[in-house]
């Protein structure tokens, strides 16, 4: 199977921001409401990228990068949350 770009940037930006919520433990265990709705949109621009794409007939391997990279990050910091969540933890990872 292929590999596209926009794959390797999210999984690029995925441990990045893994590696920033784990520095950040105490924001990414305390997360409020408005800061996991603000992930979920971080997380949900790639999808409508990803329509957009193939509604309009575009293929741009800067835009697909450009896009990925927030959706990593925050898909990282809901990751970061919800083990956080599971494993009852506040102290540092």
């Amino acid at each position: 199977m292929p590999i596209c770009i926009r794959d390797v940037a999210l999984m690029a930006s995925l441990a990045a921001g893994l590696v920033i919520a784990s520095r950040l433990w105490d924001i990414a265990s305390h997360m409020n409401s408005r800061m996991i709705l603000a992930c979920a949109l971080l997380v949900a621009v790639t999808p409508v990228e990803w329509a957009l794409e193939g509604a309009l007939d575009i293929d741009s391997p800067a835009l697909r990068v450009i896009v990925s990279v927030p959706t990593g990050i925050g898909g990282a910091f809901l990751v970061a949350r919800l083990l956080g969540m599971e494993l009852g933890r506040s102290s540092a990872m």
